[in-house]
């Protein structure tokens, strides 16, 4: 190595006299032979002279750098993978048993001892003609782009005038290169992220230089790469890059909206667990107003007054490809509607109509421009559908009412949950108005709702439901499937429970549902890390069992933490997670006689009880921090999330008393026969009825007494503690023995003083 002298002789000379002058630099470290520079210097600026004047050739020459400089290459004195010795014994084997069976079938073995089955060759999907014949490649690339085009394809090509001046930190650009994730892939024509992540500083000069320059002057366009996007979304690095500078530019302006609006997708600091809490906080206030309507003793002491129609109405509403077909004439109304700078919105304008898909198949390639939709992938797509949805939330207090979407709505990312509560019959015939006002609405501006997958759920119960019922609900093709008719023009099927964000809502026990349905998906991500989790040779028991907290667990959790848990709903999570601790560590209960508090604490585990009284406390404190530091009308510290919370951390702190009583080795449910203890209430119960109902059942009949059997003057046994709806029950629970519970024993009966007075015993005149 060393320094060149400018008569000295080199093949690259030219390239890199060029290098010195565009970046100023009085030298550079070079290799004696072999590429120019090292090969970190020359993917970092042999690149940049190579394509100046022109930045579309940037990343093709960066693929060209990064191709010689990383070549890939087999060692010639390397086996084959079939030759290596971890190969050869298997290939050996699988011969051996080949040659074995053409014998066993050679010599006439009975055939019917061998099991065939026909195994389904892996196929690429491939479309078809209406005839049913199979398409060329290049006829599927056709097929697809006909198809897109339908749905928002531009007729014409987009006219794109020279956009008006903007102005870019040279820093931005440099930090969102450097930004990009390695691992993301980009189209086939551009280099590999990690390639620009290298170049960073010098390639944000270079734009500097020939675009970033030109744009502050108000006399350049956008490349036409930069708003394209390919097959899987895939996108040009360079506009990717720049699409981060401008979402953070924009960011600032949506917040100001979107603060005080129900949205929770796209939005930094806003979770999925925030809109679901206000929807369990509307099931469960529906759930109670309706119960309230039927001739409970329970309801009717505490207070709740019946009317003739009480309940809750909901609407899930879907989007059929919501951001390809979103109105780019209404975005541009909700840049404005935010008060974004005019700059930036001419920018975002200008790359929205540059905006260019290409599809390939084979070797055809086909490519069409559009007039609607947003361009999914980018940095800024998510951003931009937030700015249409505020707008859109605007446009709908506009027909209904200022605060109409802050009572009734609920969005995360594209998806929309309508609520309403009623107490008459004139609210229900409201609620039905005003959805049919909102997806007329929806569907005026441009959407597409899916009529299948938009579904109701609906709890009514009084005097006039039965008959209101027969007129708003049909059955659609004299099936089982019912229909809510909201009005003319909408027709919606209606069900009793439907999955909204991953969580199971309805107006029954959605605790209960709920944890069923959390469970499935525990034990789909325990099924598929089951090879790993079980294997004593792959991971140690401690990495496993780390292994299964991080994924088994969250998944599982997910959405809890909003619809809340009962006795029954928590059982069902803390047996399926000691199972499954079980099962890793090989420890069955029925074997080694370990209780699950030893267990637990041998595997310096936290108990299923712990993990969730965690999450819940640190959804508690989040909200709280956020409502003692931050600004009291923000959405997230809204009344109704705050007050669903503390009512959360209270019921799951109302299960900790069997739970830390287990923690502790505590066994408070003792036999009071045979003085055994008892992990839980559940084992006590099957241990008496194992072992202590013969002599119970067969003494005789217990007699009856309101005051004694019941509680509080409620049909509430004062033995076992079990509520029942009507006195008859409880009655019957009492003289047929049933209740495991002990009973009190009997007061002495006083007479009462129409007795005592009836009786001579009491002279009612003295007392006056």
């Amino acid at each position: 190595t060393g320094m060149m002298t400018p008569d000295e002789a080199w093949p690259d000379r030219e390239d890199l006299v060029a290098l010195l002058q565009d970046h100023r630099v009085g030298g550079c470290k070079v290799a004696a032979r072999g590429p120019p520079l090292t090969d970190m210097g020359y993917i970092r600026y042999a690149e940049v002279p190579a394509a100046r004047g022109n930045p579309d050739l940037v990343g093709q020459f960066r693929q060209q750098v990064g191709n010689d400089v990383f070549q890939i290459r087999r060692p010639s004195a390397a086996k084959p993978p079939w030759e290596e010795a971890g190969y050869v014994g298997q290939i050996r084997t699988m011969w051996d048993h080949y040659r074995r069976m053409k014998q066993i079938i050679a010599d006439g073995t009975n055939r019917r001892s061998f099991l065939r089955s026909v195994i389904e060759k892996w196929r690429r999907a491939q479309l078809r003609t209406k005839e049913g014949a199979l398409m060329t490649p290049g006829a599927e690339a056709e097929a697809l782009c006909d198809f897109w085009k339908a749905v928002n394809g531009s007729e014409n090509e987009s006219n794109i005038t020279i956009m008006t001046g903007y102005n870019f930190a040279g820093e931005e650009i440099a930090e969102a290169i450097r930004g990009l994730q390695a691992n993301k892939s980009a189209p086939q024509h551009c280099a590999p992220h990690v390639f620009w992540k290298l170049a960073a500083e010098p390639i944000a000069d270079y734009m500097e230089d020939q675009v970033f320059g030109k744009w502050r002057r108000g006399r350049a366009e956008v490349p036409g790469d930069w708003a394209a996007a390919w097959p899987i979304t895939l996108l040009d690095p360079m506009g990717k890059a720049v699409c981060g500078v401008l979402k953070t530019h924009l960011v600032p302006y949506l917040m100001d909206k979107a603060t005080y609006l129900p949205l929770f997708g796209y939005i930094q600091q806003r979770s999925p667990q925030q809109a679901l809490e206000l929807v369990f906080a509307h099931c469960a206030e529906a759930r109670d107003l309706a119960k309230a309507q039927t001739r409970s003793l329970y309801e009717l002491r505490s207070g709740k007054v019946r009317s003739q129609c009480a309940g809750g109405l909901q609407i899930s509403i879907d989007f059929s490809q919501a951001f390809d077909r979103a109105d780019r004439g209404l975005l541009f109304q909700a840049l404005t509607f935010l008060e974004v700078p005019a700059d930036l919105q001419e920018l975002i304008k200008r790359w929205a109509q540059a905006t260019t898909f290409h599809i390939h198949k084979a070797d055809t390639q086909c490519s069409y421009s559009s007039d609607k939709g947003i361009r999914q992938g980018c940095k800024l797509s998510r951003t931009l559908w937030c700015c249409l949805i505020v707008y859109i939330l605007n446009r709908i207090d506009q027909t209904l009412g200022t605060p109409w979407s802050q009572q009734h709505l609920v969005g995360f990312a594209d998806d929309l949950h309508l609520r309403w509560l009623f107490s008459d019959r004139s609210g229900i015939n409201s609620a039905l108005q005003e959805a049919g006002t909102v997806l007329s609405l929806l569907e005026d501006i441009g959407f597409l709702l899916s009529r299948d997958k938009t579904v109701c759920l609906l709890r009514a119960e009084g005097v006039q439901v039965p008959h209101m019922l027969r007129k708003l609900v049909h059955k659609k093709n004299k099936q089982e499937e019912r229909i809510l008719c909201i009005d003319g023009r909408w027709q919606l099927p209606l069900r009793k429970q439907h999955v909204y964000l991953g969580a199971k809502i309805s107006y029954g026990a959605f605790e209960l549902q709920n944890a069923q349905h959390r469970k499935q998906a525990g034990q789909a991500a325990f099924a598929r890390l089951r090879p790993t989790l079980m294997s004593q040779r792959a991971l140690s028991l401690t990495k496993r069992l780390r292994l299964w907290q991080v994924f088994v667990v969250p998944a599982t959790l997910y959405s809890l933490g909003a619809s809340g848990l009962t006795k029954q709903a928590f059982d069902i999570i803390r047996v399926m997670f000691v199972r499954q601790i079980r099962a890793i560590a090989r420890s069955p209960r029925h074997l080694t006689e370990e209780s699950d508090h030893a267990l637990l604490s041998r595997l310096s585990m936290m108990s299923p009880y712990n993990m969730i009284r965690l999450q819940q406390q640190r959804i508690f404190d989040t909200t709280q921090n956020i409502l003692w530091t931050g600004d009291g009308s923000d959405f997230r510290v809204h009344p109704t999330i705050v007050q669903r919370e503390r009512q959360l951390l209270d019921m799951v702190q109302a299960l900790a008393t069997d739970s830390e009583k287990d923690q502790a080795g505590i066994h408070s449910c003792q036999c009071d026969q045979c003085d055994k203890t008892f992990d839980n209430e559940a084992a006590l119960r099957a241990h008496k009825a194992k072992m202590h109902s013969a002599e119970r059942m067969s003494a005789a009949p217990t007699v009856f007494d309101r005051q004694v059997h019941g509680t509080d003057g409620m049909p509430k046994c004062s033995g076992c503690g079990h509520a029942f709806e009507r006195w008859a029950d409880l009655q019957k629970h009492i003289e047929e023995n049933h209740c495991q519970g002990r009973i009190p024993i009997a007061s002495e009966q006083v007479k009462s003083v129409m007795t005592r007075t009836k009786d001579g015993e009491l002279d009612l005149a003295q007392i006056y």
